[in-house]
């Protein structure tokens, strides 16, 4: 027989200060019975009223909270944090990475002997792997509450009696605990992770992101059990009636019935209801744009506290992270990267992807490893692989394994891949970027690398829309900054530059980038891959008909770095793969040492320049210290074998015509002249 326990109640003393100063708090009440005295649990407002956990228009403080559950204990059992969707950021790194919050459960380990607590073996081997974490008993006193701190949000999941979220949940909270603050999990948690949560079975991506960008593809599944991602599978399920146009209210009502047939055990109605609606609001609800710390994505009542707008005065502000070095594509945001057609810019982009999967660099800039999603809208299967294969020829095995391992690209030519469509008079999302979002999160987990760069090419199509239209291009861009906010990625689309820019005497510029402004002024970062003008080849010793085969990168438009030329790279055929490539190459302009950098050589070129016809032998005849160059005849010599080695000076052989000119014998070597341009 099960033995009714009462629900603990929290001590907000003993709470972590990293919890006590957040306002996401909201309160909980009981639901249905569980076995073992526990229970299930509702999300409430501090009136006891059943809530969506992450509307961010019922949280409050923690003291707030914890006073309405002191005076309405009739309605309320306790307090709780929530967990958005988009996961929060709750400190940096020294490096200045972001930390996220991760909160875990373990289930039933709690037994009272000899009015003792008693904690069961595995708990205590489970504490151990997380290296001891902030711990607190949970409101049944038969489980377990953890925190720690991630540079990564992390999927968990629910398995063998252990939980795991960094989103999507609302965790309770008692303070039940020995004290102690919240620190950072182990570097293997990962792979406890992977370990506790995960099938040994690899998804199979390619054939996932593939299989739901075209909705008739969609089936649904016989059964999802607990720990298979039940949560996954009612997103999919909604992404799929949206994609076939039913209404908002429909979607909710299959929803639920899919929860119910499908799922097991069925989530709560709250929670099957806050996942239908995730993507509802998009065709009339503008995404926040580009926060650092987004950690809510619903929209909250428009407000002005004076209070919240004090400026905080800090020592350093966290680093801005980006693919390359410190400027070249910021993670977290939408970046564009535009050019005339056929100048390179799947080249440079596959070139600095393949650098990025490896942790290697890219025009002098370092790079960490990061796993890489490209979406090739252009290119055929064979064409795409062809490109990265020659991209990576010249690694060693190792780094060919480790790109190749890091990389995942989609050839999605006559497919209707578009994230943005026009309905009537109106851009309005598809739906569909929840499958680019997805994937992009999965293969994080595949991989283990928490870095990811995503490559759409071309911009053009993924959304039908009149790209003048700044209204329109607006959604487009909201699009694209929703799956650079909800997957952490670095997120870069191509597109095109106008006529205009294509002059060879043309200074880069924002105007640039065809299209409505919108696509400029909405994104983060945008450069321009640009071919070499004449005045440039000139400058740098190029000659005009090989100007062609070099490409400039420029930053034309940054919120976070300094703007101006990225590199020069150099296109390289690769003839057995029927492709070229795009090799960063470092030019300088060419440089001669003018007459005054040295005295003795300036007094031989100004000599020579006055005086015809004069050999290596006269110009022995002017040496000593009162000869005309004040210098010995070894300082003479020398300097005159200088100046030829450094083309300043050439020795020729005089003609026939020139001897008789010059008096000059017949057996003369030649004869010293000033080379032009000196």
């Amino acid at each position: 027989m099960n033995q009714q326990i009462n629900v603990l109640t929290p001590t907000p003393s003993k709470i972590p200060e990293l919890l006590k100063k957040r306002s996401n708090w909201i309160c909980w009440k009981k639901s249905g019975a569980k076995p073992n005295g526990r229970y299930g649990k509702l999300p409430a407002n501090i009136k006891g009223t059943v809530i969506n956990a992450h509307d961010v228009n019922h949280h409050v403080d923690l003291e707030t909270a914890y006073q309405s559950y002191d005076s309405n204990k009739f309605q309320l059992a306790g307090i709780a944090i929530d967990l958005p969707t988009n996961p929060g950021i709750y400190g940096y790194t020294d490096d200045g990475e972001p930390l996220y919050l991760i909160g875990g459960d373990i289930d039933e380990c709690i037994t009272i002997k000899d009015s003792k607590l008693v904690i069961s073996e595995q708990a205590k081997s489970d504490l151990k792997a997380l290296c001891q974490p902030y711990w607190e008993i949970s409101p049944s006193g038969t489980g377990i509450r953890w925190f720690g701190l991630h540079t990564r949000p992390l999927k968990g999941g629910n398995k063998n009696g252990r939980e795991m979220y960094s989103s999507g949940r609302f965790l309770t909270v008692t303070g039940k605990s020995k004290g102690g603050q919240i620190t950072t999990l182990p570097s293997n948690i990962e792979a406890l992770e992977q370990e506790w949560f995960r099938s040994t079975k690899s998804a199979d991506i390619n054939g996932d992101l593939l299989a739901h960008l075209q909705r008739e593809s969609y089936q649904e599944p016989e059964l999802i059990n607990d720990g298979e991602g039940r949560n996954i599978g009612i997103l999919k399920h909604a992404g799929h009636l949206r994609a076939q146009g039913l209404s908002q209210d429909e979607i909710e009502e299959a929803c639920l019935a899919f929860n119910h047939k499908k799922l097991n055990p069925p989530l709560e109605e709250w929670q099957v209801l806050d996942i239908a609606r995730r993507y509802a609001e998009e065709k009339s609800t503008p995404y926040i744009v580009e926060p650092i710390d987004a950690a809510h994505t619903t929209k909250k009542e428009f407000e002005l506290n004076l209070n919240s707008g004090l400026i905080k005065l800090v020592a350093s502000s966290p680093k801005r992270p980006f693919i390359a070095g410190i400027d070249v594509i910021p993670l977290g945001t939408y970046s564009a990267l535009a050019g005339w057609g056929g100048v390179g810019k799947t080249n440079l982009i596959i070139s600095l992807a393949t650098q990025a999967s490896i942790g290697g660099s890219f025009a002098d800039r370092v790079c960490k490893e990061t796993c890489v999603l490209m979406l090739a809208c252009e290119d055929s299967e064979a064409e795409i692989n062809a490109r990265f294969c020659a991209a990576i020829e010249n690694l060693p095995k190792e780094k060919q394994e480790q790109a190749l391992r890091n990389t995942r690209v989609f050839s999605l030519v006559g497919q209707d891949v578009h994230m943005v469509k026009m309905v009537g008079r109106n851009a309005e999302p598809t739906g569909k970027s929840i499958v680019l979002i997805n994937a992009v999160n999965e293969l994080k987990q595949q991989t283990g690398v928490d870095r990811c760069l995503v490559i759409i090419d071309h911009a053009r199509m993924i959304a039908s829309v009149d790209w003048n239209d700044s209204a329109q291009a607006t959604v487009f861009t909201r699009e694209m900054q929703h799956i650079a906010s909800e997957t952490g990625a670095g997120l870069v689309v191509l597109t095109h530059t106008n006529k205009a820019s294509m002059k060879a005497d043309h200074n880069s510029n924002q105007g640039d980038v065809s299209g409505s402004t919108a696509i400029v002024d909405n994104a983060r970062w945008v450069a321009l891959v640009r071919t070499m003008g004449d005045a440039d080849a000139k400058s740098l010793g190029i000659e005009v008909e090989a100007r062609q085969n070099y490409v400039s990168l420029e930053i034309i438009k940054t919120n976070y770095c300094a703007m101006g030329r990225v590199g020069w790279f150099l296109k390289r055929t690769v003839e057995h793969h029927s492709v070229s490539v795009l090799e960063p190459v470092e030019l300088a302009k060419p440089t001669l040492s003018k007459p005054g950098d040295n005295a003795l050589e300036k007094r031989l070129i100004e000599y020579l320049k006055s005086h015809s016809g004069l050999t290596i032998n006269k110009i022995k005849g002017f040496a000593g210290t009162k000869g005309v160059f004040k210098a010995s005849e070894k300082a003479v010599i020398s300097a005159i074998q200088e100046l030829i080695d450094k083309d300043m000076v050439k020795l020729e052989i005089p003609s026939d015509e020139q001897r008789k000119e010059l008096g000059l014998p017949k057996n003369t070597a030649g004869v010293l002249i000033v080379s032009e341009g000196v």
